[in-house]
Order: structure tokens, then sequence, then C-alpha cells
């Protein structure tokens, strides 16, 4: 016990005091966690809101569309959808979070990590009461879509076409957690919301490619997005994860979001995967490097 920080009672049976003790040593106590180097806090670190201390008090209320946030946001996207044609943009939901991404801005991220080993029940309850306001929100944006004559598909933020009823959504909490409570928390809520959907298009966490065997399971998933990121993996993980994607046969998105490649590092990206089923999207700085980077995809 002690090799660990612990301590061990024994030969007594005094056990209120034993008690006592432990939980007056067990009162304070400080959680280690690991952040790679270079990692940056800012501004865009957490949009978390939290609303409620614990999976047990929160309650997710059905849909209200009469809420004055939900007003202004329809008023201006509707503005939007009586402009768009084929020749000048196509229409998209909103960038959306998943069911367990709700839970960790009502709650928090820490709160919500926590409470996956506390309140498993509860948490999964909540999950439940997110995928169905989830629903609520893309249903009406969906109609909204059709009612302004797209009725084939629709584009996504990413730019990406969506056969049918499609939704381009994301689960960055997932980078949290482990293949077992990816399993147990996401895999149920986001099955739900993929069985409603023509095209579900998934935007993953780069940090949670550890739970991509759970995440292939769900055999509604029919488009996923994969990007490096700053703080890791690293390139050759990445690769290694997007195979599994292709090896799987669901089609794939590549991305480097504000983190560029360099030439050595596409040409591996490029070079190491089937263009069968790929999108690849990368950023640039001028319309010279775009230009420059379309032709090296070309090229391949």
């Amino acid at each position: 016990a002690e090799d660990t920080g612990g301590t061990a009672f024994y030969n007594n049976n005094d056990l209120a005091s034993f008690i006592a003790k432990a939980v007056e040593n067990g009162s304070d106590f400080y959680t280690l966690t690991y952040v790679p180097p270079g990692f940056e806090y800012d501004g865009h670190t957490s949009w978390a809101h939290p609303c409620a201390s614990s999976a047990a008090e929160l309650r997710i209320a059905p849909f209200d569309s009469a809420h004055p946030l939900w007003r202004s946001f329809e008023a201006s996207f509707r503005r939007l959808l009586a402009h768009w044609t084929w020749e000048t943009y196509l229409p998209s939901t909103a960038i959306m979070v998943g069911p367990m991404d709700l839970l960790s801005a009502l709650l928090g991220p820490q709160t919500l990590a926590m409470e996956l080993y506390e309140d498993p029940v509860s948490v999964e309850t909540r999950a439940q009461e997110a995928a169905r306001l989830f629903l609520q929100v893309y249903d009406i944006q969906r109609h909204m879509i059709q009612d302004a004559g797209l009725h084939d598909g629709m584009a996504d933020w990413m730019l990406t076409w969506l056969p049918g009823e499609g939704i381009c959504y994301s689960e960055d909490f997932s980078a949290l957690c482990g293949e077992s409570h990816f399993r147990r928390f996401f895999v149920p809520p986001n099955r739900r919301v993929m069985s409603r959907v023509g095209t579900a298009f998934l935007h993953l966490h780069s940090a949670a490619i550890s739970c991509l065997p759970a995440l292939l399971e769900i055999s509604e998933l029919d488009a996923l997005e994969l990007s490096n990121d700053p703080n890791g993996p690293s390139l050759p993980k990445l690769v290694g994860a997007a195979r599994k994607v292709q090896a799987a046969g669901i089609p794939l998105q590549v991305s480097n979001w504000k983190h560029p490649l360099t030439p050595a590092e596409m040409d591996y990206l490029l070079t190491s995967l089937r263009p069968q089923g790929l999108k690849v999207t990368l950023q640039a700085e001028s319309l010279a490097e775009a230009r420059a980077l379309y032709a090296a995809v070309k090229a391949k």
C-alpha cells in the first residue's frame, strides 16, 4: 500500500476510526493530467457552458422552437436559404455537435469525464436525451432546407455533398475516452442519430483514434473525417487509423486543420491511402499555395 501512496490498516477492529481517518485523508486530492509539449490553451479550447454539477441533476428538455435564440437563428437562416442557387452556394445545417459533445458543453468536460465513473447510468440517460434534442434541431433545419427547394441531399460545413437527408457533426469529447467508454456511452446515442439520417458523416477528434474499433461497429456510419493536430498523434499513427477506416469500407476525409503538412508528409499521406472513397482537405494561406497543393494532389 505504501508503494502506491496508501496506508494499510490491520490487526485492529476499530473500523470507525479507520474510516474517519480515510475520509479525512481523502478530503483533499488532486488529479495529474498530461498535456503534450506545445499545447496552447486559448479561447477556442473549450466552449462549455456548464448548467449543472452532475448528470443526475441535468435535465435536457425537448426542443423549444419559440426560444428567442432559436427565433433569431431561424430568421437569419431563412434569409440565407432565400438566396441559394446551384451557381452560388448550397445550404447546409449549422455546425452541430453530437450527443456526448452536448453533454460536455452542459456539464463541462472535466465533470462529464468524472461522471462516466461516478454515475454512468445517469450519463447514459442524459446522452439519450441529448440525442433526442439533436434530432429535433436537425429535423427543423432539414425541413427548412427542403422547403427552400433542395430535396436530393444537402451540403455540409466541410463542403461535402451528402445524399439524402445527411448530417455532418462532431464528437470531440471522445478525445478524453478510451475504447470501452466509447462503446458504452457514445455508440448507443450516436447509433440513434445515425439511424435517422440518410448520410451520417462524423468528425472524430484525432486524439480519439484509439476508439476506432468501437466506432466502426456502428453500421449506420456512412463517412468519417480525421485530421492531423498540433498536439498529435503523429502522421504515421493517423494514417494507420485511416487505413482501418478504409478497410471497413467507409468513405474517408483527411484534413489538416491549422496544421500544414510538409511536402514529404503530404506525399506520405497520399501514397499510403487508397484514392477510392478518399477526400483530402488541405488549408492554404494564399491562392498560389492552394494551386500548388491542388497540382501536387492531382499528380498523385
